[in-house]
């Protein structure tokens, strides 16, 4: 018998596909005879390919993730430029809105202030006339210097301060009125519908990164 026959086994190759058959996939010796691997020789093989397929399972795992991870920092970004642009035109609307509002306020405290002023000096000057009417009158009569001036003049003075204490008394109530009706900031405030919108698809689809954008973004947002 050849000397061969008692030589060191051979491992036979495997394919890239894993481990083949366990009775194809024998040891080779020297002289061309083979034989069946043992079960420790197999479940070793087999150990191996599992550690294997986990392993790539772990690799395409981790791929799939870093690529999801790139599309949310790259949807956040788009979504933080988006939104900051909406914040911005939001804050510019309701700034103008309200700085608009302030103005008509203050003119129609102005108007009021203006008509009371001259309603009062029609006033003054009506009783003004009336009295200097009555005091030429009695000169007339010759009676300018008489008691009977006097007590015209008080009683022509009486009446102008009444009528000018109704005058204050109506426009007071005016103003009131006008300060009563005074839009609060908030009424102001331009439609947050497209801001809502954005901020609701920006949660969705960019995750963690999205949340981020979207707290930078809504820090300059005036309410």
């Amino acid at each position: 018998m050849s000397a061969n026959l008692f030589s060191e086994p051979v491992q036979a190759n495997y394919t890239s596909n894993g481990l083949r058959n366990a009775f194809s996939d024998s040891f080779v010796y020297g002289s061309g005879v083979s034989r069946i691997p043992t079960a420790a020789e197999l479940q070793s093989k087999s150990q191996q390919a599992s550690l294997n397929e986990t392993q790539r399972q772990f690799n395409i795992g981790q791929k799939n993730y870093q690529e999801q991870v790139e599309s949310q920092k790259a949807a956040a970004a788009k979504v933080s430029t988006g939104l900051q642009s909406l914040v911005d035109s939001y804050n510019t609307a309701f700034a103008q809105a309200k700085s608009e509002g302030e103005q008509r306020y203050q003119q129609m405290l102005s108007i009021a202030d203006q008509t009371t002023d001259q309603q009062a000096a029609d006033i003054r000057t009506s009783y003004g006339n009336k009295q200097s009417s009555a005091m030429q009158n009695l000169s007339k009569l010759g009676m300018g210097n008489t008691t009977i001036g006097a007590t015209l003049a008080q009683g022509n003075q009486r009446e102008a301060s009444n009528s000018l204490n109704r005058l204050a008394d109506t426009m007071q109530q005016t103003k009131l009125g006008i300060i009563a009706n005074k839009k609060l900031d908030s009424e102001y405030a331009p439609d947050k519908t497209a801001i809502t919108n954005l901020m609701t698809s920006a949660t969705s689809n960019t995750g963690a990164y999205g949340t981020g954008a979207l707290a930078d973004a809504l820090s300059g947002l005036t309410v």
